[in-house]
């Protein structure tokens, strides 16, 4: 039997497996933009490797926007001018 996982004020419940598919992040077409928020650490390092970048701009891009709450990169101030301006 699935594991099942309580959400709403109403005690309702909802499936793992309608859980994990309602709450993924967007898969993005080839060459479209990708969406950061909503990946795990392994999905940003796996981001950043494909832009060339090393993997510890990964950490901190989770930093910008798991912990200060960024939506705009201009403010990521630790990542340089030239990542953010890719990103």
């Amino acid at each position: 039997m699935a594991e099942r996982v309580r959400y709403g004020e109403s005690n309702d419940i909802m499936s793992t497996a309608i859980h994990a598919t309602s709450f993924a992040p967007p898969v993005a077409a080839t060459g479209a933009p990708v969406n950061l928020v909503g990946l795990d650490r392994v999905e940003l390092e796996a981001v950043m490797t494909e832009l060339g970048q090393p993997k510890f701009r990964a950490r901190q891009l989770w930093h910008w926007i798991y912990h200060r709450g960024a939506t705009d990169f201009d403010a990521m101030t630790t990542l340089a001018k030239e990542l953010r301006a890719l990103l």
